[in-house]
């Protein structure tokens, strides 16, 4: 698996060549499930129905982590190279959805957090 590197801003990162910088492996995977769970549901031009309910499921008056947590675990299952989420944590502090994973990729596992 490879994908462009992204800094913790989710900015690209250049290379010492002065190119694009590529992940592979579990970095790459990473990667991946962390685009997945940041993509809003209706962002994707091409995608609409795809992505994270946040507003539906996280935010609002109606939250549910519970929902939250089945959308992460749906959208984590799309992504060829994951193989389960072992471990899923999350919480609302002070209006921040903050979770913590534990995924399970065919890479091994890598833990993937917000905050």
């Amino acid at each position: 698996m490879r994908t462009l590197a992204v800094d913790y801003n989710n900015d690209l990162v250049i290379g010492g060549d002065g190119n694009l910088a590529v992940a592979t492996g579990q970095a790459a995977a990473l990667f991946v499930c962390e685009h997945f769970a940041r993509a809003s549901r209706g962002e994707m031009i091409h995608r609409m129905h795809q992505g994270m309910p946040f507003f539906e499921t996280a935010f609002g008056e109606g939250s549910n982590l519970a929902q939250y947590e089945a959308a992460f675990r749906k959208r984590m299952g799309q992504i060829p190279q994951v193989i389960a989420v072992r471990e899923f944590n999350a919480e609302i502090v002070d209006g921040t959805l903050k979770y913590d994973a534990v995924i399970e990729t065919q890479f091994g596992d890598t833990r993937m957090t917000n905050g």
